[in-house]
């Protein structure tokens, strides 16, 4: 039987004879894909070194301890005396009454003691009770970054003012608050960390190269039995 090759674009991929079984070839894989997504966060070294904020990093410096005052704290006031109270006493029977009604009350106590026990003796007291509240502040600082669109720029036109100098606006007392400020004079223009500043990223699929091993033929450019890949015509590589 007479055979010739089967030409696409000038290039031989196989012979029109159906008794012709190609030898098996290795699949062609395409060169490992960079990471399209880039690094998820600026290197260190990306930030500039502003005075008082040296260690912080992207993510969080951690947090910073308040300045010390520069007046003493004043003293507390002494507080007179709470006059004394006069608790007027109640009788054995009014006693055994809440004694037994406290019981009931729980789900594992006897009232037979009420009931049954021996009062000897009874003595009233003055009873306290206590109720801290406080409040405190804290604060941290970290690198943020968002695309350039113009934005003024005045790192270094004068220092930064401390973390515990920049002014806040003071929530109501005893309620939670988080408030995030840009401190002023930090602001730079950096190149992308995750384009490395060409502005466009390669295609994770292809790494760049504008095609990619057939998903049909796993490169071969042959099927099972030897026909011809019709996913990629038999180049073995597909756009």
């Amino acid at each position: 039987m007479e055979s010739e090759p089967i030409l696409s674009q000038a290039r031989t991929y196989g012979v029109a004879n159906p008794g012709y079984v190609p030898e098996a070839r290795p699949a062609m894989f395409a060169p490992p894909a960079a990471d399209s997504e880039g690094p998820s966060a600026p290197p260190a070294s990306m930030f500039d070194s502003m005075p008082g904020y040296e260690g912080t990093v992207s993510g969080g410096g951690g947090y910073l301890p308040p300045p010390m005052p520069t007046f003493p704290a004043p003293q507390p006031e002494i507080q007179p005396e709470p006059p004394s109270w006069n608790i007027p006493s109640i009788t054995e029977d009014t006693a055994r009454e809440a004694f037994t009604l406290f019981a009931s009350s729980k789900c594992c106590y006897s009232s037979a003691p009420a009931k049954d026990g021996v009062i000897t003796s009874m003595e009233a007291f003055n009873t306290y009770r206590y109720r801290l509240e406080t409040f405190s502040e804290s604060r941290s600082t970290e690198w943020s970054h968002e695309p350039y669109n113009g934005q003024p720029v005045d790192a270094y036109v004068q220092p930064p003012p401390g973390p515990w100098d920049v002014p806040a606006t003071p929530p109501s007392y005893f309620s939670d608050s988080k408030q995030v400020i840009k401190v002023p004079y930090t602001s730079s223009v950096k190149s992308c960390h995750t384009c490395l500043g060409m502005g466009r990223r390669p295609c994770k699929d292809c790494a760049g190269s504008g095609n990619k091993v057939c998903w049909v033929c796993n490169g071969s450019g042959f099927r099972h039995g030897g026909d011809r890949c019709h996913h990629c015509n038999g180049r073995g590589r597909e756009k």
